[in-house]
């Protein structure tokens, strides 16, 4: 069930702060992340009942959380990011700092917190069943990328780094 959520869940938002490490087309990671982000708001809801039949779930309620927690952060920057460029500006400038920052607390604490669970994974096979789908993504997202290189990194980050949060709340409202 888990890798089928992550798997229907946008790129992370990291995906283009790989992409431009990799050196490739940002531009296009952009714009993929928030293409995809949009349509994971509908997606979700709409196929969680097919691809996990057996998932009983508030559509309505899903609905909901994922606008407010995808949808209206993008178009509210977007909007900001439109009408005052350079408030925009001097804004992401800071909420990247604390988003990195809240990042780095909240895996710290989620590490912390369950540290028993983490050991008990380390020897059922999720931990590399995860990796090899990694890999894999990105193999597959690299090659269906083109035409030239930069696309292809864009395509491969987009495919491979995928969006946990919201797999994780979708996780946490249909399994409890």
């Amino acid at each position: 069930y888990g890798l089928v959520l992550i798997a229907m869940g946008a790129p992370a938002e990291a995906s283009p702060k790989f992409t431009t490490s990799a050196k490739g087309n940002v531009g296009l990671s952009v714009g993929l992340l928030i293409l995809c982000l949009g349509v994971a708001v509908v997606y979700f809801p709409a196929m969680l009942s097919v691809l996990l039949p057996d998932v009983q779930f508030d559509r309505e309620k899903l609905l909901v959380k994922l606008c407010l927690t995808l949808a209206l952060p993008i178009i509210v920057g977007l909007v900001v990011k439109a009408r005052w460029d350079t408030f925009g500006d001097r804004l992401g400038h800071y909420m990247h700092k604390i988003s990195f920052l809240s990042m780095v607390l909240v895996t710290g604490l989620l590490v912390i917190l369950y540290w028993n669970n983490i050991i008990e994974v380390l020897g059922s096979g999720a931990i590399g069943a995860a990796l090899i789908f990694v890999v894999v993504s990105f193999i597959a997202g690299y090659l269906l990328g083109w035409p030239d290189r930069g696309a292809r990194v864009a395509t491969g980050f987009a495919a491979a780094a995928r969006n946990n949060s919201v797999a994780l709340m979708v996780a946490t409202m249909t399994f409890g």
